[in-house]
Protein backbone atom coordinates (compact mmCIF):
# COMPACT_ATOMS: atom_id res chain seq x y z
CA UNK A 1 0.00 0.00 0.00
CA UNK A 2 3.26 2.49 0.97
CA UNK A 3 3.98 2.55 -3.09
CA UNK A 4 0.40 3.56 -4.33
CA UNK A 5 -0.87 5.69 -1.31
CA UNK A 6 -0.33 8.86 -3.15
CA UNK A 7 -1.14 7.41 -6.75
CA UNK A 8 -3.69 9.43 -7.03
CA UNK A 9 -2.12 13.15 -6.52
CA UNK A 10 0.78 11.77 -8.38
CA UNK A 11 -1.83 11.46 -11.43
CA UNK A 12 -3.57 14.89 -11.34
CA UNK A 13 0.47 16.08 -11.68
CA UNK A 14 0.86 13.84 -14.38
CA UNK A 15 -2.56 14.67 -16.26
CA UNK A 16 -1.72 18.36 -15.80
CA UNK A 17 1.75 18.11 -16.86
CA UNK A 18 3.45 17.97 -20.31
CA UNK A 19 5.47 14.86 -19.46
CA UNK A 20 5.21 11.69 -17.52
CA UNK A 21 7.59 9.44 -16.13
CA UNK A 22 4.82 6.37 -15.57
CA UNK A 23 6.21 2.71 -14.04
CA UNK A 24 4.90 0.20 -16.64
CA UNK A 25 5.88 -2.51 -14.12
CA UNK A 26 3.88 -1.08 -11.21
CA UNK A 27 1.04 -0.31 -13.47
CA UNK A 28 1.11 -4.14 -14.64
CA UNK A 29 1.44 -5.71 -11.02
CA UNK A 30 -1.57 -3.34 -9.91
CA UNK A 31 -3.57 -4.70 -12.83
CA UNK A 32 -2.71 -8.16 -11.85
CA UNK A 33 -3.39 -7.84 -8.58
CA UNK A 34 -6.82 -6.19 -9.11
CA UNK A 35 -7.82 -8.78 -11.62
CA UNK A 36 -6.91 -11.44 -9.14
CA UNK A 37 -8.71 -10.01 -6.44
CA UNK A 38 -11.95 -9.59 -8.85
CA UNK A 39 -11.76 -13.42 -9.58
CA UNK A 40 -11.31 -14.38 -5.84
CA UNK A 41 -14.59 -12.31 -5.33
CA UNK A 42 -16.55 -13.86 -8.33
CA UNK A 43 -16.12 -17.78 -7.51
Amino acid sequence: MEKISNIFVEWRYIYESDEAGLDLEFFNNLANAVHHVANKRVE
